[in-house]
């Protein structure tokens, strides 16, 4: 049984905030070599679990699991008193140790792409006595951070970096990595480091540190490259392989700064530490996969020049030095590779319609078997013998639920639940839609009904149009802004369209489906994706037409501020943290790209001026007939100006308008009180408009 409970007979209750946070994510799965333990990111910490049972074996503070070759070690990452520091655990004398002492503690880079090149990884020599990691050498930061400010004064010159150093001091907290919000990450200096590093970019370069563990020692892998990151070892010890930046590039975009621009695969001599760099057709490279017989690489890649473009799998082989891209079945993005234990295939974590899937791939040919998880998508996993795995998987109903698969693909059993709560509570239905836009393309969606659903009703609807792809996944996440089943649970039908958006770096249906409405080009196409998509939900007769609601947080509010100056379907809008002048998003608070190719817009606003102003709804909004919340965090640099401007121009225009700020808030809500009354604005909002017959207010 599948099930950690027989839920027949369980007393469900409607969802709550408090059901929100108390929902649980497990992270990484790793299977030791000899398939008897598993380790999984769970419960703040690091599970190890019998492949057996489910037992637990042990629970280690830390993250980034990694299983020595010889199985009787698992390296980790965890907090010391000096910082973060790579940690030891020997399963056969149930002992840790510290393994490092590094000053200031390990810090890892995040702007490689973390779809691409996870922040914190690991990875072991064959000989099991030597590993290797990259981290930032930021040291100890005592004391105070310094500032640029001398005196009263700030000095820029034509040397200062374009970084969000230029507006220090401007806003209510003077530094941007103090107006972050939570990093997730849980370095208590996270913050201090950040700021040190913009002011000595120095410390933010990403080095390679090699470990001896029989000698508790460490030292730095130098190369030519501007700094790396994602180290691998391979399997015969003799080389390292890792993703090194090319040149210093880090443009402001609207997906933030500092992304790593140009990057690629380097290979190091383990023992002569010379470097060599193949040449290879990509963009930006991820971490590399060695195959068991160390003769090839596998990675994922992104091939083109605009950051979040399309990500497939590459192939390296270090005897013909010669690359190649697999394919995957229906053009499917690539999030994760590895290789089997035989070498044999490749297994591809792929984004496909509605889910994330497992696949086996023989490469060089165009073979292709997924592995079937029972029910739901994956969202990790682990080999542990021939076509038999772990899997973390989630669907509409669950979340976090480690099951152990045969070579059939049938569950066998779960080793783990994350959270068995929700078997108590009161959901609704989730339904996938797919229909036909204009084009007579196929755009897919999720429905979510009221959990008190009454066929033949007819409710009233709230649209999320975040431009992203739509996973039929447990639909109750930690913050209000993912709308479903919270919001479903106070009466609403909740619609997601995975709309085809000229901002949206998102694959659900391949790569030329998606960037074919790149640009401004791409308006009316994600209008035609959200009328039809509409149409036909109301078609299906579970919504009525004059009571349709919509809500846009941060990519989703652009969009919604463009949908609502387009379409005459909305009879009321609520906007957080949404883009309304594009025109004003190049230059405030910090200028974007000015030349080449901002993914949000396929242009600059230099050489795309007319474009700019099509994604500037701001300029259309005297046309807007509906009432128009506004919500945003005085904190969100970015966007604090933008739901400013916007509220003035409806306001001046005489519209109905409201605007909400959140005095200690960045972009999502994360404080409990402000969540708390965000929700209740949200809805009480949008039961004054579409429930008209039981009005409450949107304001206080």
């Amino acid at each position: 049984m599948l099930c950690s409970e027989t839920v027949t007979a369980v007393e469900r209750h409607t969802v709550t905030l408090d059901d929100v946070f108390a929902v649980q994510s497990v992270g990484a799965v790793e299977s030791s070599p000899d398939s008897k333990l598993v380790a999984i990111e769970a419960e703040k910490g690091i599970l190890v679990l019998s492949v057996k049972d489910g037992g637990r074996v042990r629970k280690l503070s830390g993250n980034a699991p990694s299983w020595s070759p010889d199985g009787n070690s698992l390296a980790y990452f965890a907090m010391a008193p000096d910082g973060r520091q790579l940690y030891i655990w020997d399963r056969r004398f149930d002992t840790v140790r510290q393994a490092s002492g590094i000053s200031g503690g390990i810090f890892g880079n995040g702007w490689f792409g973390p779809s691409l090149c996870p922040e914190y990884s690991i990875s072991w020599a064959p000989d099991s006595r030597n590993a290797v990691f990259a981290t930032r050498l930021t040291g100890v930061i005592s004391g105070s951070v310094p500032s640029r400010e001398h005196g009263g004064i700030r000095v820029y010159d034509s040397t200062s970096a374009v970084d969000q150093t230029l507006i220090e001091g401007v806003f209510k907290v003077e530094n941007f990595w103090d107006a972050f919000g939570s990093s997730g990450d849980a370095d208590p200096d996270y913050y201090r480091k950040m700021k040190a590093i913009d002011l000595n970019p120095e410390l933010g370069r990403s080095q390679l540190i090699v470990v001896s563990l029989d000698r508790n020692t460490w030292s730095v892998l130098a190369g030519s490259a501007n700094q790396y990151a994602c180290p691998s070892w391979s399997p015969d010890g003799k080389h390292i392989a890792a993703v090194a930046q090319l040149g210093n590039e880090y443009p402001n975009t609207y997906y933030g700064q500092p992304h790593v621009q140009r990057s690629t695969l380097s290979i190091f001599d383990a023992a002569s530490g010379v470097e060599s760099r193949p040449v290879i057709p990509v963009a930006r490279a991820g971490k590399a996969v060695w195959s068991p017989h160390g003769n090839r690489i596998a990675m994922v890649v992104e091939a083109h020049a605009p950051i979040g473009s399309f990500p497939r799998i590459l192939e390296y082989s270090l005897v013909s030095r010669e690359s190649s891209f697999e394919s995957t079945p229906e053009d499917m993005a690539a999030l994760e590779v590895r290789w089997s234990r035989d070498g044999k295939t490749l297994l591809a974590k792929l984004l496909g319609r509605f889910a994330h899937s497992l696949w086996q791939l023989k490469p060089g040919v165009r073979y292709s078997r997924q592995v079937n998880a029972p029910v739901g998508q994956v969202d990790s996993f682990a080999e542990i013998g021939r076509s038999r795995f772990v899997l973390n998987t989630e669907a509409a109903t669950f979340k976090g639920r480690v099951i152990l698969t045969d070579e059939a693909g049938r569950a066998v059993r779960t080793l783990y639940d994350a959270n068995p709560q929700t078997a108590r509570l009161k959901l609704g239905e989730q339904r996938k839609l797919t229909w036909k836009n204009h084009r007579n393309e196929d755009v897919d969606g999720i429905v979510i009904l009221p959990p008190d659903y009454v066929p033949g009703r007819r409710y009233p609807m709230i649209v999320n149009p975040y431009p992203r792809a739509i996973l039929d996944d447990f639909k109750l996440a930690s913050y209000y802004e993912d709308t479903g089943q919270l919001q479903a649970a106070h009466g609403y039908v909740i619609f997601r369209p995975a709309l085809q958006a000229p901002h949206s770096i998102y694959y659900q249906h391949g790569e030329a489906y998606t960037d074919q409405a790149r640009g401004a080009a791409g308006i009316p196409m994600m209008i035609d994706d959200f009328e039809s998509g509409v149409a036909f939900v109301i078609k299906q007769g579970i919504v009525d037409p004059d009571r349709i609601g919509i809500f846009g947080h941060s990519n989703g509010g652009w969009a919604t501020n463009i949908i609502i100056t387009e379409t005459s379907l909305i009879r009321a809008a609520m906007i957080e943290s949404g883009i309304s002048n594009a025109i004003l998003m190049s230059f405030v608070p910090l200028p974007m790209v000015t030349r080449g190719i901002d993914p949000a817009t396929n242009g600059n606003v230099f050489d795309n001026f007319e474009d700019y102003v099509k994604f500037s709804p701001i300029f259309r909004m005297r046309n807007i007939k509906i009432p128009v919340l506004l919500v945003v965090g005085d904190q969100d640099w970015p966007w604090l100006q933008q739901m400013i401007a916007e509220y003035a121009v409806l306001r001046s225009e005489g519209k109905n308008v409201g605007l909400v700020r959140y005095a200690n808030e960045s972009h999502t809500l994360r404080q409990r009180r402000d969540m708390e009354d965000g929700l209740e604005r949200q809805i009480g909002f949008f039961d004054k408009y579409l429930k008209p017959q039981s009005p409450s207010p949107a304001g206080r």
